[in-house]
């Protein structure tokens, strides 16, 4: 629900700094990259999938539009 809030241009970000599976993210990648958002680690290296560990340990961000991005 909160990938397709940020998706659709009604939330302009979501942070996740727990662990969630590979399995959480997949869709809400999907999701908000094909509505043009950017969908990261919270190190700002893509997610990757199939991996030995299914855990994503680093936290992820979903942007709605590459204008948003911080930038330290």
């Amino acid at each position: 629900m909160k990938g397709c809030l940020v998706a659709k241009g009604e939330a302009e970000v979501y942070y996740r700094f727990g662990v969630t599976m590979e399995w959480d993210t997949a869709a809400m990648q999907c999701i908000v990259e094909e509505a043009g958002g950017i969908f990261r680690q919270l190190d700002d290296t893509e997610m990757t999938y199939n991996r030995e560990n299914s855990r994503n340990e680093k936290g992820f961000y979903a942007i709605n539009h590459p204008a948003n991005k911080l930038m330290f």
